[in-house]
């Protein structure tokens, strides 16, 4: 009769154990994004059902960031990698929704990221800035007028998570300023904590759980009624002492000992093998964390011994960026992969799921983003390449690589497409960036992907118009690295590297070193017309590159000299109505104008350059609008400058007319931050002037409120002279 009892306890056990898994499962459900009739609360799906402890630590938080009616509140958590702190915020916001009406969280990993993270806030609140078409900055500022305005009685909590850049003061400008909600921070830093909150008393230090904590913690997700064998319970409390206490090692290495199916004695022999370190945790953070990189070390050891393809997969991804990985980059990219079996399993897309099921299924990754994208903790991410032996890890960046250069590859990016491919160059940005740097850390300097990508994201910051910290001081840098790198992988004399070098030559133009950029289109000029031939396409372009740093110069004669050399062979060779012969005409008017303006041209000879400048502005006009549309840069840019031409011949209402379209079209297609905007909008509001309409400056200044440019440009009157930056 004994049995009937111990049956009883153990089914009650079991369905209290159901009871306790479903109303985790409920909060965490809750906890993805989702619209309420009160307000919004939109949080990753990435809080655990198993999380444990840290009362103390979200009462604090509940103090720190208990809403008040006229005074913004701010807090935040700092600590080691994988000691829980975006756990904890999670776990803080579910917890304490009922005291906000509205929840946002964005990743403050990048500028980047933030950037994304307030566009997804713009569509949450429907504002009418959230539009695609809209800049960014534009989007940013909305958001934070939104949450600052004085007319609400909102009470918001915005977090935001991993600020952990090493500029983390760009995030400062996202925050907004005023009386209203409350926000929170996540990072490793301490000063960025207290820099952040402005205050040392809301920052909150996280450690490691204490014993008790941990054990619980590794016996909630390895199963249920393992709380109650002592054996256990002992064993439980000497593995989580092996792993420090840090949460994050606790409930992957519980995951992975549940569902290898042997007992805790038994796993826990894999932590009393060889207990020589290669591996120096030291470097990183503490001795405290050398038995979390022994503890991946082997559990990852043990994956792979079962599922290898999920194993290099791991080996790919610890050379991407950790936060939301695209599948896309992972089956576009297959192709460039060399080990087949891995290959065939991105190709397929029954078998990718399958292996990335493998990985979740022990709290290696997680899927976010409606499950298009992994996310991958930055600690893990960490040790999956301080595991590798040196040579492992050149071969695995080298793999990245290949694979992420396959799949951007796979993006048009040419300079009559270009403009409509930047969402997806956005999103995979953070991953090429990733997989740059960290393959020039492990050694790989010879790699044939490694130094297209190099040369095409150099050419990405320069046509974005990106101009900020992440833009064209670092295009420079990246440049120059491209070629060195295409030396080593193709040879000196390889189109390739003539590329790269017409690449680098046109950073130098951009960042105004004109003599710079000569030096380099002429040595790309020399290779091409030596291995290529004077006709060649390719020569001609390094010939066209030649005349813009000569009319850069003010050498106008060389300049207008050489362009037309180009256009005559480009339309022997592309033909009249060619979009390469398109441009050249372009540009041979826009050198006539420019000797129009030049004090030494004689009278006579003006308006000869004027009349063939205005007529060839208008073909090349007919022609761009035929083969890529009216409201394409290009076509754009050749309309503001036959209304320059109109100006010069007094044809003010043409002129604006042709001004006002090219600045409409650059807003909707380029943004409001983008160069070509600001010249445009000089040009336009420079006629609005010339024409006594000060009603129509007013309102163009309108448009353009809260543009990067527009304060500076107000403080000294005139626009940077980069009219024809082409």
């Amino acid at each position: 009769m004994t049995l009937i009892p111990a049956l009883l306890r153990e089914r009650d056990e079991q369905h209290r154990f159901r009871e306790e898994m479903q109303l985790k499962i409920t909060l965490q459900r809750d906890v993805h994004t989702s619209r309420r009739i009160e307000g919004i609360y939109s949080l990753p799906g990435l809080l655990s059902p198993f999380f444990t402890g840290r009362e103390a630590q979200c009462d604090l938080l509940g103090h720190l960031l208990a809403p008040a009616p006229s005074s913004q509140k701010r807090a935040a958590v700092y600590g080691m990698p994988g000691v829980g702190k975006t756990q904890l915020a999670l776990r803080f916001a579910a917890t304490n929704k009922h005291q906000f009406d509205n929840i946002f969280w964005v990743s403050g990993a990048s500028y980047e990221k933030l950037s994304n993270g307030f566009q997804e806030i713009a569509e949450l609140l429907d504002l009418p800035e959230k539009s695609r078409s809209e800049p960014q900055h534009v989007k940013v500022q909305a958001v934070k007028k939104w949450l600052t305005s004085e007319d609400t009685t909102r009470r918001w909590l915005l977090v935001m998570d991993n600020v952990d850049a090493d500029d983390y003061k760009a995030v400062l400008e996202f925050i907004p300023e005023g009386p209203n909600g409350c926000i929170l921070f996540t990072t490793r830093k301490s000063g960025a904590a207290v820099h952040l909150c402005g205050d040392f008393n809301c920052v909150v230090e996280l450690k490691e759980m204490d014993p008790e904590e941990s054990c619980a913690l590794f016996l909630r997700v390895l199963g249920p009624g393992t709380e109650n064998r002592p054996n256990d319970a002992s064993l439980a409390a000497e593995i989580v002492k092996d792993m420090g206490n840090l949460p994050l090692a606790i409930d992957q290495v519980a995951a992975h000992a549940r569902i290898m199916e042997c007992s805790l004695e038994e796993y826990r022999e894999m932590y009393l093998g060889d207990q020589s370190q290669a591996l120096s945790w030291n470097e990183v953070h503490s001795s405290s964390s050398a038995s979390v990189m022994h503890t991946f070390d082997r559990a990852l050891g043990s994956l792979e011994g079962k599922f290898p393809n999920a194993g290099k997969l791991v080996c790919l991804f610890a050379f991407c960026d950790p936060e939301g990985i695209p599948l896309s980059i992972l089956m576009e990219g297959a192709a460039g992969t060399t080990d087949k079996e891995l290959q065939a399993v991105l190709r397929n897309k029954m078998s990718l799921e399958a292996t990335l099921a493998q990985l979740k299924s022990v709290s290696l990754i997680r899927r976010v983003g409606e499950k298009k994208k992994i996310w991958m903790h930055d600690l893990f991410h960490l040790i999956s390449r301080l595991r590798l032996t040196a040579e492992d890890r050149k071969r695995w960046a080298s793999e990245a690589v290949a694979l992420i250069w396959a799949a951007y590859d796979r993006i048009p990016f040419h300079w009559t497409a270009e403009f409509t491919n930047w969402d997806k160059n956005d999103e995979y940005l953070p991953h090429i960036l990733s997989g740059i740097r960290l393959a020039r850390d492990c050694g790989v300097d010879d790699s044939k992907p490694l130094a297209m990508m190099m040369e095409r994201t150099t050419g990405y910051f320069i046509h974005r118009g990106r101009d900020d910290k992440n833009g064209l001081p670092y295009a420079v840098e990246l440049g120059e690295q491209a070629v060195e790198v295409a030396k080593k992988a193709f040879g000196n004399n390889d189109p390739a590297v003539m590329k790269a070098m017409s690449t680098l030559g046109y950073v130098f133009k951009c960042t105004r070193r004109s003599k710079e950029a000569e030096a380099w289109n002429q040595r790309a000029f020399d290779l091409r017309n030596k291995m290529l031939g004077p006709k060649h396409p390719e020569t001609l372009g390094s010939m066209f590159d030649l005349a813009r740093d000569f009319r850069d110069q003010g050498r106008l004669d060389e300049a207008e000299k050489l362009w037309r050399v180009v256009l005559r062979e480009r339309g022997i060779f592309w033909g009249e109505d060619h979009n390469e012969t398109l441009w050249t005409m372009y540009m041979v008017a826009e050198v006539c104008l420019k000797k129009y303006d030049a004090p030494e041209t004689a009278e006579d000879t003006k308006a000869k350059l004027l009349a063939e400048a205005e007529d060839l502005f208008v073909k090349a006009i007919v022609g761009f609008e035929k083969n890529v549309g009216r409201n394409h840069a290009f076509t754009l840019i050749c309309l503001r400058s036959l209304a320059l031409a109109y100006v010069i011949q007094e044809r003010y209402l043409e002129a604006k007319q042709l001004l006002e379209e090219a600045v409409e079209g650059f807003v909707v297609i380029m943004g409001i931050d983008h160069v070509e905007c600001e010249v445009t909008f000089f040009h336009l509001k420079r006629l609005y002037i010339i024409t006594d309409l000060p009603e129509e400056v007013e309102r163009l200044k309108r448009v353009f409120e809260g543009s990067s440019w527009l304060e500076e440009h107000e403080e000294r009157g005139e626009v940077t002279q980069i009219l024809h930056n082409n």
